[in-house]
This record gives structure tokens, C-alpha cells and sequence, in this order.
């Protein structure tokens, strides 16, 4: 797979882990639960991301 190819293909991925987040940073309804642990996990996904850009 080309280079540019896997490029894109993390930059939709920082993407969605970020959308990921907004909502589950969102208000919730008494059935839903916060998930802080999540979050983190998926922070630090987007942060080794980002590093394979040089952000």
C-alpha cells in the first residue's frame, strides 16, 4: 500500500477518534454512562497518530 494511501487512511481514523470523543464528552441520558477510561484510551490513540505526522 502507497505511503500516501496509509497516510489518508490514519487521517480518517485521527478523525473519527476525534468525533468518537465529542460524543462521548456529550451529555448524557440517565442510561448512558461516562466512560473517562475510554476517552483516555482513545486520546492516546490520536496522539501516536499524530506523531506519525509530526503534529
Amino acid at each position: 500500500m502507497p505511503c500516501e494511501e496509509i497516510k489518508d487512511i490514519l487521517f480518517k481514523q485521527l478523525e473519527l477518534l476525534a468525533e468518537i470523543n465529542i460524543r462521548l464528552t456529550a451529555p448524557k441520558t440517565s442510561e448512558e454512562k461516562y466512560e473517562p477510561e475510554l476517552i483516555t484510551k482513545n486520546v492516546l490513540a490520536m496522539v501516536e497518530i499524530a506523531k506519525l505526522f509530526n503534529l
